[in-house]
C-alpha cells in the first residue's frame, strides 16, 4: 500500500514536464481522528489490493496508479487544448 504523501510526490516523478510542486502535507482532520492516525495507517498498510479478485467478480481491470496518473493528465492537457480552440466568443460569433 502506498502513503498518502507518495502519491503527490509521484506525480513529480511520472510528468517531470509539467512542473508540479507537491504541496507540504496538511491534516484537516478533527484531532480526534488525528489521534488514531498510527491506527489508520496500519489499517490501510494491512490492506491487501487484489487487481485479480475484483476483476473476476466484476469483469473490470484496474491500471495501477502510475499508469492511471498519466492517462489522466494525457486526457486532461488534450482537452485544455481543445476547449481553449473551441471556445465560443462573448459576442457569439
Amino acid at each position: 500500500a502506498r502513503n498518502v504523501e507518495d502519491i503527490c510526490a509521484s506525480i513529480d516523478r511520472l510528468l517531470p514536464e509539467i512542473g508540479h510542486d507537491a504541496p507540504q502535507v496538511t491534516d484537516p482532520f478533527p484531532e480526534r481522528i488525528q489521534a488514531r492516525e498510527e491506527e489508520m495507517r496500519a489499517i490501510w498498510a494491512g490492506c491487501e489490493l487484489r487487481n485479480d479478485r475484483i476483476r473476476a467478480v466484476t469483469s473490470i481491470n484496474f491500471r495501477p496508479l502510475d499508469e492511471s496518473v498519466t492517462i489522466a493528465w494525457n486526457h486532461f492537457s488534450r482537452w485544455r487544448r481543445c476547449s481553449r480552440k473551441s471556445k465560443p466568443s462573448s459576442t457569439g460569433r
